[in-house]
Formats: structure tokens, sequence, C-alpha cells
């Protein structure tokens, strides 16, 4: 028979957690819940601890053990519907949010979750709505102003999307970098190339790669929006030189980066440079044969380089 005195208090459990000790956490809940099965403090924690480590199964059932102790919890509520999210039971999750906002409309957290569980879905017009709501209620979540103006970006409305990435650059400004502070700079940058708005996004690439020098996603797009500066304003050979240098930071960071491979082909061309061109589309075909773009950019440098396609050495059978 269990005793129903715990060898470890709920205070000093979450105490554990709040102090990163996750594992000790864990155990001190189970440990609790040895003693007092229907513990809610107890049960609510071992199912965060749980949705800490992935264990989303775990972590569903120990929430719905928690709300038949304590059914209006507010974050136990919250924390089932993502439970149910993570385990990709999309329409109970939405059902599950659906219902936390009929109880209090207010509920930000609730907004959020639903306006996720919407993305996988693929029903971004309906995300956009309820992270709307969210924003409302959560105007200091810079994570959540991010999220938005992806869902922005998705439905090509890339003005709106720059408004919720500066606003999420906003509330990173005077707070030491964190990676959503660098990956809105970087999304800002993608929403103002898709906006045509080249020399802008140059800018924001800048900023994201001033937050973290390896970001290669950032490093890629400032290659592609260098690329595009020179093409529509200025044909700096400068320009040119950067994109470069852009692209070849991003394939010293992944090697297998097929498009990074054409993003440097195309800007070797407009070098005059074909023959390291033709070298790096023929890298970005190893890796991705059909990559239609690369096909095109290794026929223009062999006619660069006054070699008729038809007659690539490189073809030639044997």
């Amino acid at each position: 028979m269990p005793s129903d005195t715990p060898v470890v208090s709920t205070r000093d459990a979450l105490e554990f957690y709040r102090r990163g000790r996750v594992e000790e956490a864990e155990r001190a809940a189970r440990a609790i819940l040895e003693a007092q099965p229907s513990n809610f403090d107890a049960q609510h924690l071992l199912g965060v601890t749980l949705l800490w480590r992935a264990d989303f199964d775990g972590a569903e059932a120990a929430f719905s053990r928690a709300l038949a102790v304590n059914p209006q919890s507010r974050e136990a509520n919250l924390h089932h519907a993502a439970s149910l999210r993570y385990l990709k039971r999309s329409e109970e999750s939405l059902r599950r949010y659906d219902e936390i906002i009929a109880g209090n409309s207010q509920i930000g957290e609730a907004h959020y979750g639903r306006a996720c569980v919407m993305i996988d879905l693929g029903r971004v017009e309906d995300a956009c709505q309820s992270y709307a709501a969210a924003a409302r209620v959560l105007e200091t979540d810079a994570d959540l102003f991010n999220d938005y103006g992806i869902a922005l970006m998705r439905l090509h409305r890339y003005e709106e999307a720059i408004a919720a990435y500066d606003r999420s650059i906003a509330l990173g400004l005077g707070k030491p970098p964190t990676p959503t502070y660098g990956r809105a700079w970087n999304n800002r940058g993608i929403a103002l190339f898709l906006a045509a708005r080249f020399e802008e996004s140059v800018a924001s690439f800048n900023a994201a790669l001033a937050v973290d020098p390896n970001y290669i996603e950032a490093l890629y797009h400032r290659g592609a929006a260098l690329m595009s500066v020179w093409e529509t304003q200025q044909q700096n050979m400068k320009l040119i030189d950067d994109a470069i240098a852009s692209y070849d930071a991003a394939l010293a960071l992944k090697l297998d980066f097929a498009e990074a491979f054409n993003g440097r082909g195309m800007a070797m061309l407009q070098a005059a440079r074909a023959k390291e061109g033709l070298a790096s589309f023929d890298k970005a075909l190893a890796l991705r044969p059909d990559y239609e773009p690369s096909q095109k950019g290794r026929e223009l440098c062999l006619a660069q380089l006054g070699r008729d396609a038809a007659y690539d050495p490189l073809k030639v059978q044997l």
C-alpha cells in the first residue's frame, strides 16, 4: 500500500521544473502520484515534463487525468489541446481549443493554438483569423507575430506580413538576441523580396546574420536578394561578388544545398565566369538531377563558353 504522504512536495517538484531540472521534476511528480494519485498539480506537472521530452501519448494521458480532477484548469486544458495537436489528432485538438474559447474568448493562447492547428490542416485563411484574435490579447508575444507573418506570406499578403515581422522584431529590441528575433529578420527579408523590395530585403538578411552569422537560410536568401538588386536596379559587380560570397558561406555550412549551388552558378554566369558556373550547376544537378533551373543554367554556361549543349562532352556516351 502506498503511503498517503509524498516523499517530496509539489512545491519542490515545480521548483525543479522552473530551474530546468526536468527529469528531477518528472521523478518528483511520479513519486507524489504514488502517494496521492489524485494530486492535480503533480498530474499536470507530469504531463508538462512528458510534453517537454516529446512523449505526447504520455502527456495527453496525464493531462486527461489532471482534467478529471480539475476540469476548469486553464493551463491543463491548453496543454491537453496542444498534446492532441502534437499527436496529429488535429480535429480533436481543434474542438478542445474551440471549447476553451467558448468558455473565455480572451484566452489568447487558445486562439494561438487554434491557429497552429489550422495551419496543420491547411486552412491558412482561418489560421490568420485566429492569429489576429490571439494578437489582440498576446500583444507582447514575439513568436506569435512571427508565426502570423508566415501565414500572411502564404496568402501573398506581403505588406501585412512585413508589419507582423516588424512587430515581432520590435518586441525583441533591447533584449538579448533570441532565435525568434533572427527568424523574424530573415522572414521579413523574404517578405520584402517577394514584394520586390530587394534592397530592403538585403538589409533584413544582414540584420538576421548580425544575430547569427551562420544562419544558413539568411545567407542563401541574401545571395538571391543581392542578385535581384543587380538585375533590377544597379549592375554593380560588387553585388555579384557579395552574392557569391553569401552562397559560398551557405555551402560551407551545408554541402548538399542544391539551391545554393544553383544560385552560385547564376551569379558566376553574370560575372562571366562560366567555367565556375558550370561546376556549380553540375554540383546542383548531382544532388537534384531533375532541377530545371540548373539544367537551364548549365546550358547558358555552355553557350557562354562557346560549346553547343548538344555536344556537351560530359553527356557523350563512350
